[in-house]
């Protein structure tokens, strides 16, 4: 929800996201709302979404690395213990 008004403070506030007006926008708005947009533009919202969506999917694909990393290495000092044969890997590794 986006407002700038007084009469918006109360939407603000019940809103998931609420985003108050920076120039023009009051101040019980901009005290109601989570985000305020500071030049007033509507294309400031999207880009702020498309960046978002850009942080997780970044974050989204290092986990799964870590996850892929983290398994295997698990699954090599499992099957060298169960072998009974030295630790392949070291603390360096």
């Amino acid at each position: 929800m986006t407002g700038d008004g007084v009469n918006d403070g109360v939407a603000l506030k019940k809103a998931d996201i609420g985003i108050a007006m920076g120039k023009n926008g009051t101040d019980v708005c901009k005290e109601a709302a989570d985000m305020i947009l500071v030049d007033d533009d509507f294309y400031t919202i999207i880009a702020a979404i498309e960046e978002g969506k850009s942080i997780f999917y970044n974050i989204r694909n290092f986990v799964t690395f870590q996850l892929s990393t983290s398994i295997a290495a698990l699954s090599l000092i499992a099957l060298s213990t169960i072998l009974d044969i030295p630790n392949p890997l070291n603390a360096m590794q």
